[in-house]
């Protein structure tokens, strides 16, 4: 999939999130129910993914896991129909990672609000995996604003692709404009490379 469509996806979504959290409209919703086709949770929380590195050298925090699911919800809302329609259009792997970094950008606003993630690139630092229906994007960047932020991820999605079923995170340093280039990363007037 392009950075365009990426962006499209996003965008629509961001601007779905920004009128539902200034309506106060979206609840802070309660992870989704079991799936009938996927096992009960246990009542343990998975266990956080341990620290690594990324290609840098970086030491990336532990992956704690979040305690709400959000993409489902805002994709619920009329304002989302736009975003909802592209994502069905998407292949399923793409599919999956966009509807990953719609949850990460909602769980980066929700634990840092002055943050205000508008784009997510999955793989800027490092490619990311994709495990049956578990993506985990160590490398991933997100924009906020004028600053490029490292984090990672780990997202398990439903056996249909259609909800988020967990969801674990980290935040991690800013990345300097002037490696902005070595990572592909977009400056602010659009251009990458």
């Amino acid at each position: 999939m392009s950075g365009t469509e990426s962006a499209g996806i996003e965008m629509r979504v961001r601007e779905a999130q920004d009128a539902t959290s200034k309506n106060g409209e979206v609840p802070d919703a309660a992870p989704p129910p079991p799936s009938p086709q996927a096992p009960a949770p246990t009542s343990a929380s998975p266990p956080p993914v341990p620290a690594g590195e990324d290609q840098a050298g970086s030491k990336l925090p532990d992956l704690p896991p979040a305690k709400r699911l959000f993409s489902e919800t805002i994709l619920k809302d009329p304002r989302s129909h736009g975003a909802v329609k592209a994502l069905r259009a998407l292949a399923p792997d793409d599919r999956i990672e966009q509807l990953c970094n719609i949850e990460a950008m909602e769980q980066i606003h929700r634990l840092r609000p002055s943050r205000r993630p508008d784009f997510i690139i999955a793989y800027a630092i490092k490619p990311p995996a994709l495990s049956g229906a578990v993506f985990t994007a160590d490398g991933a960047a997100f924009h906020d604003r004028k600053h490029w932020v490292r984090m990672r991820y780990r997202c398990g999605v439903s056996p249909d692709h259609a909800k988020v079923t967990q969801f674990a995170f980290a935040i991690g340093e800013d990345i300097a404009a002037d490696q902005w280039s070595s990572y592909s990363l977009p400056t602010e007037d659009g251009a990458s490379d």
